[in-house]
């Protein structure tokens, strides 16, 4: 492993976080949960209050966006990485909103102790939001050096990182941050 991060700030252009936005907020939305150290999940206002929405590998009119994750993903584990992973979860499509004053604490994505064969091996974050539409809302991470939190809130950024490493979202204080959050999993 090279790095605890690989960043990738405005690989998107605007106009398709604009196409996935759409996409994310014409899907059901579900209340938020979190995953306890048994691997069950649960909603829990004191570690997360935001709202999701999922995007499968069959949802109609993704398959460039899925082909596109699973390239920065690739290119990543390749170049910095180096782990053993088999295929990509689903798509969770996170809305913050500064009327609730969603945030997410300091969490690990991975679960260690699993009955299950895989685990979460990379994360993957994607800034859909233009930065100028919402207040604080900064995903940041506990480990040195940590990505530069100007180039994570550009709009089309992508971050990718190992799931053991701690990060959090902070509290929005007004208006509302889309993002786009996958993990690649392999065997544990």
């Amino acid at each position: 492993m090279k790095e605890l991060w690989y960043l990738q700030s405005g690989c998107l252009p605007a106009h398709v976080c604009d196409k996935i936005i759409a996409l994310g907020l014409s899907l059901p939305e579900k209340v938020s949960t979190v995953v306890a150290s048994d691997g069950t999940t649960a909603p829990n206002e004191n570690i997360r209050r935001t709202s999701v929405r999922w995007i499968y590998s069959d949802t109609l009119g993704t398959a460039d966006l899925w082909k596109f994750i699973d390239r920065q993903f690739t290119q990543a584990n390749d170049e910095f990485f180096h782990v053993d992973v088999s295929h990509i979860a689903s798509l969770q499509f996170t809305t913050y909103k500064g009327n609730t004053q969603d945030y997410y604490n300091w969490h690990k994505d991975v679960v260690w102790k699993t009955a299950k064969s895989h685990q979460r091996k990379l994360s993957m974050s994607i800034q859909l939001s233009d930065p100028a539409t919402y207040t604080d809302c900064d995903l940041q991470f506990d480990c040195s050096p940590a990505p530069d939190q100007n180039a994570l809130r550009q709009r089309g950024s992508i971050v990718i990182f190992p799931s053991f490493v701690p990060h959090r979202v902070t509290p929005i204080t007004k208006g509302v941050r889309h993002s786009l959050v996958t993990w690649l999993e392999g065997p544990c």
